[in-house]
């Protein structure tokens, strides 16, 4: 009875769970708020939902791999975004970081420290905040060709 017990727990468990999803971040207006989905080779457009859906809206286009609970919500069901992670912008691998204050330098999520060369100045007026940015890389500088706001801090 204990094994039959923990084996329904284990499949309870995996039925709300995701195996990572990949595919490109769409967001459409659906009446009064924009609807944030997941477009995939393999799937119709999954919700994508939770407290990283504004940051996920903001990278519209972008091809990201998410996690998540399995969620209900029609038309296709959703996932409730636990983590995400962007694999490409516009085609490229973008560097994802902390902007500083004084907005030049981009912290990794590994600990390094990058100078940003030619960052929008509505970007770096803004002040501290995580971002994304595509550029040239010659060992710690990048020059910036594009970049975005992902959340403000």
């Amino acid at each position: 009875m204990r094994g039959l017990l923990a084996l329904g727990v284990a499949m309870l468990t995996g039925a709300c769970a995701t195996q990572p999803m990949r595919g490109h971040v769409s967001v459409s207006s659906m009446g009064p708020r924009p609807l944030t989905t997941l477009v995939t080779d393999s799937t119709p457009p999954i919700v994508l939902e939770g407290a990283l859906e504004p940051e996920l809206r903001r990278i519209n286009g972008a091809y990201v791999e998410v996690e998540g609970r399995r969620t209900d919500t029609p038309p296709n069901g959703g996932i409730d975004v636990a983590r995400y992670v962007i694999l490409e912008i516009q085609g490229e691998a973008p560097f994802v970081g902390l902007l500083d204050a004084s907005g030049t330098h981009l912290t990794m999520q590994d600990g390094s420290v990058l100078t940003l060369e030619g960052l929008p100045q509505p970007i770096r007026a803004g002040g501290a905040a995580r971002i994304w940015v595509i550029g040239d890389r010659r060992n710690d500088v990048v020059a910036v060709r594009a970049a975005g706001v992902i959340a403000p801090e």
